[in-house]
């Protein structure tokens, strides 16, 4: 299909694309079984592809997700965004809808074009996505309502992407300090060894520096034995763990007492 560089109604047909979609989600026109939320899937592909192209041909420099947050790097220069927010919450209700042996299959499809050298809007489009839903499904497992095999067979192969495992290994750090209610040794074992080796540092940093000395006892000493045989060599790691207690912004002495730490 060609695209005209000069399209006025692009975006009015890109919102009303989304809303369509929506609606057959929300079976108004036909009752969806599994074949056609796959048929919905690869059609939206088709059409989230061209508006990428699209986008380009406009001179859209990036996509974002929220149309009302802070947009920090617009002091220095006006940039065009292309906002797919709602595109976004479409491919989560698909996800949601489908079995978990489809939603396994789901974020194979997901992930295929992850090893490409350079990104494009697709690709981070669907790295988003995975993000939503593994933060999603972390939040389920802490409230009892999904296994933890579960979240492994439908994720393993996505988390061994450089990019996702960080993020698997934050939201981790902001979800389980503290929290003993349900034992995700399981899941722990997704880290890489750098990741692995981060959150075991800073659950013993924020024990010690925001906990009162009897609230140890109820620190996961499981998980924090597991997390100890992934860790890799702190001195080689120093400088990322650093970076990214920096990130937190928990407060300088959290980072002085990181970084003696790390010397020592």
């Amino acid at each position: 299909m060609k695209r005209l560089n000069k399209q006025i109604s692009w975006i009015y047909n890109v919102n009303r694309e989304v809303y369509l979609l929506q609606e057959i989600l929300e079976e108004k026109y036909f009752t969806l079984d599994e074949e056609n939320i796959w048929h919905v899937f690869r059609f939206g592909i088709n059409l989230l592809n061209e508006n990428f192209e699209q986008a380009k041909l406009e001179g859209y420099e990036e996509i974002r997700y929220d149309r009302y947050g802070g947009h920090h790097n617009l002091d220095l220069k006006e940039i065009k965004i292309f906002y797919v927010g709602e595109w976004k919450d479409i491919w989560l209700k698909i996800y949601r809808k489908l079995s978990d042996k489809e939603k396994q299959k789901y974020i194979c499809c997901l992930t295929e074009n992850f090893y490409l050298k350079k990104k494009n809007f697709y690709q981070s489009y669907c790295e988003k996505c995975i993000e939503c839903l593994i933060q999603e499904e972390v939040e389920s497992i802490l409230e009892g309502k999904r296994e933890q095999k579960d979240f492994i067979k439908i994720f393993k192969q996505a988390i061994q992407d450089e990019s996702i495992n960080k993020f698997y290994m934050q939201v981790l750090c902001d979800e389980i300090v503290g929290y003993d209610k349900v034992n995700i040794e399981k899941i722990i074992a997704l880290l890489n060894e750098k990741n692995a080796t981060y959150l075991f540092t800073y659950i013993i940093m924020y024990y010690s520096i925001y906990k009162f000395s009897f609230e140890w006892e109820y620190i996961n000493l499981n998980m924090l034995k597991l997390l100890w045989k992934q860790h890799g060599n702190m001195e080689e790691n120093a400088e990322f763990i650093l970076k990214e207690i920096k990130l937190k912004r928990l407060n300088v002495t959290a980072t002085i007492f990181v970084a003696f730490s790390l010397s020592s």
